[in-house]
């Protein structure tokens, strides 16, 4: 069950910190950052599942990885580099519960006899209390 409220919680930061970054970044930064959750998540479940990754597919991620640093450098060298810094440090935290939230995900159902609509739905459920205390505290 704490796997359940952890996954929950997650889905509420994603929420959150998405929010939050769309008052400093663009969209089309946002987009970026999110594009960088694919090679993130596959490295992650290398590393805690031991999925292997061609060598094809580890060149592809490590160009997505480059090519979105080389978007975000100007932004945060320019001239409105302190919004655009708050931006990306909540943009980041939203990758960083994307990627949380998609690692367990695999791992809940590689180890559960739940189906995956049950899962998602028992953890949508448990994210609506998470969320009203949230909002509770933050707004």
């Amino acid at each position: 069950a704490a796997l359940f409220v952890w996954d929950a919680a997650m889905l509420v930061v994603q929420l959150f910190t998405s929010f939050v970054a769309l008052q400093h970044l663009p969209v089309a930064t946002t987009t970026v950052v999110r594009a960088l959750a694919i090679p993130l998540v596959a490295w992650s479940e290398l590393l805690v599942m031991g999925t292997r990754l061609p060598a094809s597919k580890q060149a592809s991620a490590a160009v997505v990885m480059a090519g979105a640093l080389l978007y975000a450098r100007e932004d945060l060298v320019g001239q409105s580099s302190s919004q655009s810094a708050t931006g990306y440090l909540f943009a980041l935290f939203n990758l960083l519960a994307y990627t949380s939230n998609a690692l367990l995900d695999r791992v809940m159902m590689s180890s559960s006899k739940q189906s995956a609509a049950g899962m998602a739905m028992y953890t949508q459920a448990l994210s609506i209390p998470i969320c009203l205390i949230e909002g509770a505290l933050f707004h």
